[in-house]
C-alpha cells in the first residue's frame, strides 16, 4: 500500500512538473526574424503600357476604351473594395470580392467543341468552320483585346497579396480556345503571306504565356500559362505531323516556339514568395481574433489556445516554412527529387508531431495543416516542359525524316529530347498507333494528352 502511494505520488508530482514545465516554455515568444530575402516584395519597376498584368486586367475593355484605363478603373476599385473587406479587428472569414460590371465584356457563345487538351484542335476547327467564324464575330471587341496580349516583355502582379482578390484577373479560357481554333484554321491558308503571319502569331501567343508564367504573381497566373502552354504545344504536335501541311517556310518560326521556354521559365519559387505574402495576410488576422477571443474569456478553449500561440515564433516558422518551400520550386529539374527529400526531411523534423510541440503546439498545428502537397504543381510544370521536348522530338523526326523503324534508335541517342527533365525517363514509341508519349509525374494522364503523333513518311 505504501509502495502504491509513493508510485502516486510520484506520478503526481511528475504531471505537475511537466505542465509547469509546458507553461513556462510558452510564457516566452522568440524575437521576429527579419523576412528572407527570397520572400521579401519585389519592387514594380514598371510602366503600365510595358506590363502584360495591366492588359490582362483590362482584357474585358468595352469598345472605344483603352485596355490601360479600364484595367486602372478596375485596380482602383479593387483596392476600395479590399480595404471595405478586411474589416478592423479582421475576421476570419475570407470574404471574396465581386468584382464591380462596368460594362465589361463577356465571351458570347458556346465553344465546348474545341478541347484542347483532350482531342485534336488543329482537326476539329476544321470541322467547325463556321461556328469559329460566327464566334469571332460575336467577340469581336474582346478577341481584339486578345491579340494585343502579345509583344509584353515582363509579367507583374500590382495587386496587394490577398486571400480576398478574385480570380477575373486572368484570361477566359474561352479566347484562348478560340485563339487556337482560329490560328489553326489560318496556318492551313494557300496564301504564303496569310500562312506565315498564322504561324507569327501562335510564336508570339506561346511567348506571351511563358512572360505570364515566368512573371511577378501568384501561383493562378503561373499556372494559367502552364495550361496555355499545354494547349498551344499539342496544336503544334498536331501541325508538324500533318503531311498535308508545307513547313518548309515556317521552319525557323517553328523552331522559336520550340526553344521558347527555358528550364528557369518554369520554376515556381516567385510565385511561391508570393503565396508566402497573401499567407502573412491570414496569420496576422488569426492572431488579432485569437487575442480579442481570449480577452474576451469567450471560452477555455480560447484562454488555452492563445496561451499556446506564440505570435512571433508562428510567423518564423512560417517563414523558414515557404523559404524551403522557394528552395524546392527553384531547383533545377534534374534536382528536384532530391530537392523535394530534402524538404519532405524538413516538414518531418520541424513541422511533424513531435516532443517539440510542446513550445507553440497551435503555430506548429496550423503551419502543419497549412503545409501544401509539394509535388503536384511542380510536376504540373514540368510535365508540360517535357511536353514541349516531346514536340521538339517530333519537328526533329520530321526535319530529319526519321521513319518509324529507326524512331526507338533515335530516342536513345537524344535524351535531351526524348526523356523527362525530372526524373529522365525515355519517352515511349507505340508503332501500332504511331504516337509518342510521356509518363506525367502529375498523374494528370487520364484528361489530358500527353502524346503527339508521328509525321508520316509513307504518306508522301
Amino acid at each position: 500500500m505504501r509502495i502504491l502511494k509513493s508510485i502516486t505520488l510520484f506520478l503526481v508530482g511528475l504531471t505537475v512538473i511537466s505542465v509547469l514545465t509546458v507553461v513556462l516554455i510558452n510564457c516566452f515568444d522568440q524575437d521576429l526574424a527579419p523576412t528572407p530575402a527570397a520572400l521579401r516584395t519585389q519592387i514594380n519597376a514598371y510602366k503600365p503600357e510595358q506590363n502584360l498584368f495591366i492588359a490582362v486586367v483590362g482584357i474585358d475593355a468595352p469598345e472605344g476604351v483603352s485596355v490601360f484605363d479600364f484595367a486602372d478603373k478596375k485596380l482602383k476599385q479593387f483596392k476600395t473594395d479590399l480595404a471595405l473587406a478586411t474589416p478592423q479587428p479582421p475576421e476570419m472569414g475570407v470574404r471574396k470580392i465581386e468584382e464591380t460590371n462596368n460594362g465589361n465584356l463577356k465571351f458570347s457563345g458556346n465553344i465546348d467543341f474545341v478541347k484542347p487538351l483532350r482531342s485534336s484542335v488543329w482537326h476539329d476547327a476544321n470541322n467547325h468552320r463556321e461556328e469559329i467564324k460566327k464566334l469571332l464575330a460575336a467577340n469581336r471587341v474582346l478577341y481584339k483585346n486578345y491579340q494585343a496580349l502579345r509583344g509584353f516583355q515582363v509579367y507583374f502582379d500590382t495587386t496587394t497579396p490577398s486571400s480576398f482578390a478574385p480570380y477575373s484577373f486572368t484570361v477566359p479560357k474561352e479566347l484562348h480556345k478560340l485563339f487556337l481554333a482560329d490560328v489553326a484554321l489560318r496556318m492551313r491558308s494557300k496564301n504564303l503571306e496569310e500562312k506565315r503571319l498564322a504561324f507569327r502569331e501562335f510564336s508570339e501567343n506561346i511567348q506571351t504565356w511563358r512572360v505570364m508564367m515566368s512573371g511577378e504573381g501568384s501561383l493562378v497566373p503561373h499556372l494559367t500559362g502552364v495550361v496555355f502552354l499545354h494547349e498551344d504545344y499539342l496544336l503544334l504536335s498536331d501541325v508538324i505531323a500533318d503531311s498535308a501541311i508545307d513547313l518548309s517556310d515556317v521552319g525557323p518560326l517553328i523552331e522559336q516556339m520550340l526553344l521558347a521556354c527555358k528550364d528557369a521559365d518554369w520554376k515556381l519559387g516567385k510565385s511561391i514568395a508570393w503565396e508566402f505574402r497573401e499567407n502573412e495576410v491570414f496569420w496576422k488576422n488569426f492572431e488579432v481574433n485569437l487575442k480579442l477571443s481570449a480577452s474576451a474569456q469567450k471560452s477555455w478553449w480560447d484562454v488555452l489556445s492563445g496561451f499556446f500561440y506564440e505570435s512571433h515564433a508562428s510567423e518564423n516558422l512560417n517563414a523558414q516554412r515557404f523559404e524551403q518551400l522557394v528552395k524546392l520550386a527553384d531547383s533545377d529539374p534534374d534536382k528536384l527529387m532530391g530537392a523535394r527529400k530534402a524538404y519532405r526531411k524538413w516538414v518531418e523534423h520541424n513541422l511533424s508531431w513531435q516532443v517539440g510541440y510542446i513550445y507553440n503546439p497551435v503555430g506548429k498545428t496550423l503551419a502543419y495543416i497549412g503545409t501544401p502537397r509539394d509535388d503536384i504543381f511542380l510536376m504540373q510544370c514540368y510535365d508540360v516542359a517535357a511536353l514541349q521536348r516531346l514536340v521538339r522530338l517530333g519537328f526533329q523526326i520530321r526535319k530529319q525524316k526519321i521513319i518509324d523503324a529507326d524512331i526507338p534508335t533515335f530516342i536513345a541517342q537524344h535524351p535531351e529530347l526524348a526523356s523527362h527533365p525530372v526524373d529522365g525517363h525515355a519517352f515511349t514509341f507505340n508503332s501500332a498507333s504511331r504516337e509518342i508519349s510521356l509518363t506525367p509525374l502529375s498523374g494528370n494522364s487520364t484528361d489530358q494528352r500527353f502524346s503527339i503523333p508521328v509525321f508520316n513518311f509513307s504518306s508522301i
